[in-house]
Formats: C-alpha cells, sequence, structure tokens
C-alpha cells in the first residue's frame, strides 16, 4: 500500500477517503482527506497508467496471477493443456516482454498461447 500511497501523492486522500493517517512498515503516512460528495457511479476508480506500470515493475507476479486464474476460467483447454508449472512460466515470460499493462495482454496471451501449441 504504501508505493500506491507515495506514487499517488497528494491525491492519495482519493483512494481510500476514510483514513488519514496510516502506519505501514514502521513508518507513519499523512494523506489529506477530500471532501465528499455524492457517491459515483461503479467503477467509481481509475489507477493511473503511470501506478501501473511502477507496480508491475517492481513485482509483475499478481499480473501472472490473473493471467493464469483467467486463463484456468476462461480458457480452461488452454490452461490444461500443459502442466501448470510450465504454463506458469509462458505467462511470465509473455508479461516480460510485453510490459504494458494496459494492453490488451489476456487477448494476446490467448492468441500467442494458440499459436505455440498449434499442431
Amino acid at each position: 500500500l504504501a508505493p500506491i500511497l507515495t506514487h499517488l501523492g497528494e491525491a492519495a486522500g482519493d483512494l481510500l477517503p476514510v483514513f488519514e493517517r496510516y502506519w505501514i512498515n514502521g513508518s507513519d503516512l499523512t494523506v489529506e482527506l477530500p471532501v465528499l460528495g455524492t457517491s459515483q457511479p461503479y467503477p467509481w476508480w481509475d489507477v493511473p497508467p503511470g501506478l501501473l506500470a511502477q507496480l508491475n515493475g517492481e513485482d509483475p507476479a499478481p499480473l501472472v496471477d490473473d493471467l493464469m486464474q483467467w486463463l484456468r476460467e476462461e480458457h480452461a483447454g488452454l490452461y490444461f493443456v500443459l502442466p501448470e508449472a510450465n504454463l506458469r512460466r509462458k505467462v511470465a515470460h509473455f508479461v516480460r516482454h510485453h510490459p504494458d499493462p494496459l494492453d490488451d495482454l489476456s487477448g494476446r496471451l490467448k492468441d500467442s498461447l494458440e499459436k505455440d501449441l498449434a499442431p
């Protein structure tokens, strides 16, 4: 949470508008709370592209996990054709070579796997 709040700077209060002070990993962090207005329709959040790139650069494992879950739930035929460890390595390799998290990674991953696994 600390990297996210630090990256957002003054806008950090908009992320969790109920907490003004945080104690994270032995460090205190204070954010300015916004004046709350009317509730916004879903989805009310917007993740800045720079934050996505920073988080993916620090640790791509959550993105790999999300893509693995997506494959298992939406494209079981591709998910179960390889041992899970091998598929995870392929997905991690794909994420490293396509670092833009805003890109259509799931669609491009599916196309790449279909191409690799075609007879």
